[in-house]
């Protein structure tokens, strides 16, 4: 679902039984064949010494099929695999030629320990140790926080099995870029949506923030529940304390902040309530971050104590169940920075209340003033329906076998 394009390794089973057909045809009485296969060999080699050769012409024609020119060093790799398909084809045909079948599995073998001789066939254990600034990250989150990190500029790849990118992944890791925090367990937030499957509220969210001065992109990721930020920007704010610098892919300083204003559970005495999610956004972003207040979807705006002395203590927490433990003075909304989505249910004190949406896309549940132990667990309907459904499938299928 995430790279429909993976579904074509399902091809490779019946291309090998198609190529190994043709070469049994091949084999047998050929001339014809044996004509294609000089007329491939020849075009493949005009193909490799025009696209090394031609500027204009390698710019057509990897702007036709990568959308963009790639860069000298990976059309010159480009290049080299033209002319390792003209010289394999080449000696393909007189491998036909020679009508041994032998020579034909030997050439085979050559061609593709050539093609792999640079693909790393593994990736070190090493690769994955934990890089000092994911250490770094995590001694800030110990209040159950988020990690928020700016997005870095676009660099252009080619996806080619070698060596090198053994090395990217390494400096991506190293860095903690492209969403590789989530390796070493870091829970991130307005991160960035490779393959198109955020809510649309938080990828309209993460796409205001990257437009946004700090000083009103803080207020945001307060109340997201942001503890740590990492960034190449030099933020001013009384609001975050520098933890580290360490040096950027592009040889400038990346700073790691603390975020002293964040709360990942808060207690809120105050509500207001926005139903248009635009407007709500411009609220939460343009004033001050006030954990006692909350902007909410949906209901009837209270107004709280302006100050309340709660507490909202994280006692447990795993992929799909929070336990929190409440003591509020007044009646309140215990605000979770998780995102808001059908399937999450939540009891206070053993008892089931709605979970609502709050500040534009996380959730909230209103609690009344005392002591109380809030869990909030993730059971979705759909899976159990896709289940009863597999298992009615079967069923049929078992009962339509035996009753031929």
């Amino acid at each position: 679902l995430r790279f429909p394009v993976k579904s074509l390794e399902l091809t490779l089973v019946p291309m090998a039984l198609l190529a190994g057909s043709g070469v049994a045809a091949a084999t047998a009485a050929a001339r014809p064949l044996v004509i294609a296969a000089v007329v491939t060999a020849a075009a493949l080699a005009v193909l490799a010494i025009t696209f090394a050769m031609s500027d204009a012409f390698r710019a057509t024609l990897t702007r036709a099929f990568f959308v963009e020119s790639l860069p000298r060093a990976s059309a010159m790799l480009l290049s080299q695999s033209f002319i390792h398909a003209a010289v394999a084809s080449a000696l393909f045909l007189l491998a036909i030629e020679s009508r041994r079948e032998f020579a034909i599995a030997a050439l085979v073998l050559l061609d593709l320990a050539f093609a792999g001789w640079r693909v790393n066939p593994y990736a070190p254990r090493e690769l994955f140790d934990t890089p000092p600034l994911a250490a770094t990250i995590r001694s800030i989150l110990t209040d159950h926080g988020k990690l928020y990190r700016t997005p870095d500029p676009y660099v252009q790849r080619l996806n080619v099995p070698a060596n090198e990118n053994v090395w990217l992944a390494w400096w991506d890791l190293q860095l903690l870029s492209r969403y590789t925090a989530a390796t070493f367990g870091i829970p991130l937030v307005f991160h960035e949506d490779y393959d198109g499957l955020a809510l649309l509220r938080m990828k309209r969210m993460t796409e205001g923030l990257s437009t946004m001065p700090w000083t009103r992109r803080l207020n945001v990721l307060s109340a997201a529940g942001a503890t740590a930020i990492v960034t190449p920007d030099a933020i001013q704010s009384p609001l975050v304390d520098v933890v580290k610098t360490v040096r950027g892919a592009s040889g400038a300083p990346l700073y790691v902040y603390r975020n002293r204003a964040s709360r990942p559970a808060r207690f809120a005495a105050t509500s207001v309530v926005i139903r248009d999610d635009a407007q709500a956004f411009s609220r939460l972003s343009s004033l001050p971050f006030d954990a006692n207040t909350v902007i909410l979807s949906d209901g009837i705006a209270a107004a709280g104590q302006p100050r309340v002395p709660a507490t909202v203590r994280i006692v447990g927490r795993t992929d799909n169940e929070w336990s929190a433990e409440v003591e509020a003075p007044c009646g309140g909304w215990v605000v979770f920075a998780e995102t808001w989505f059908p399937g999450w249910r939540v009891r206070v004190d053993g008892a089931e209340r709605p979970l609502v949406r709050a500040d534009v896309a996380f959730s909230a549940v209103q609690v009344p003033a005392g002591h109380h132990i809030v869990t909030k667990t993730y059971r979705p309907i759909l899976p159990l329906a896709g289940l009863a459904g597999s298992v009615l499938t079967a069923l049929f299928l078992a009962f339509f076998r035996f009753n031929q």
